[in-house]
C-alpha cells in the first residue's frame, strides 16, 4: 500500500484514479495496526484499485478536509467522488464486497 507523503501526491491520485481506497490511519491506532493485513489482501485481490494509506498525524490538513474523526476510516472513491465510506474495523468479505461495488460502477460508466 502506497504512503501518501504529501497534498500534491494525494490530490494527483484522487483525481486521476479510476477507483482508489483510502485508509486514514494512524501509527498508535490498534483498529488500524488490525486492519493492515486485511487491506494487504484486498489489495493483492483486486489490482485493478489503487490504494493508499494517509497519517492523520502526519497529514492533518488532509484529514481535516475529509473531516476524519475515526480511525480507521476508509473512503472509496470513483474518478475523485467519495462514494462510499467505512469507519473502524470491518472484516476482509465486508470490504471485499464494497471493493466489487466500487469496480462495478467503474464498469457501468
Amino acid at each position: 500500500m502506497r504512503m501518501i507523503e504529501s497534498r500534491n501526491e494525494f490530490e494527483k491520485l484522487w483525481n486521476d484514479a479510476q477507483a482508489l481506497v483510502c485508509e486514514f490511519s494512524a501509527t498508535w491506532c490498534g483498529p488500524c495496526q488490525m486492519l493492515g493485513p486485511v487491506l494487504k489482501k484486498l489489495e493483492k485481490d483486486n489490482p485493478n484499485i489503487a490504494f493508499v494509506k494517509i497519517d492523520v498525524d502526519e497529514q492533518d490538513d488532509l484529514s481535516e478536509e475529509h473531516k476524519i474523526r475515526a480511525m480507521p476510516t476508509l473512503l472509496f472513491v470513483k474518478k475523485g467522488k467519495e462514494i462510499k465510506r467505512i469507519v473502524g474495523y470491518k472484516d476482509y468479505e465486508t470490504l471485499s464486497k464494497q471493493a466489487k461495488k466500487l469496480l462495478a460502477k467503474e464498469a457501468d460508466r
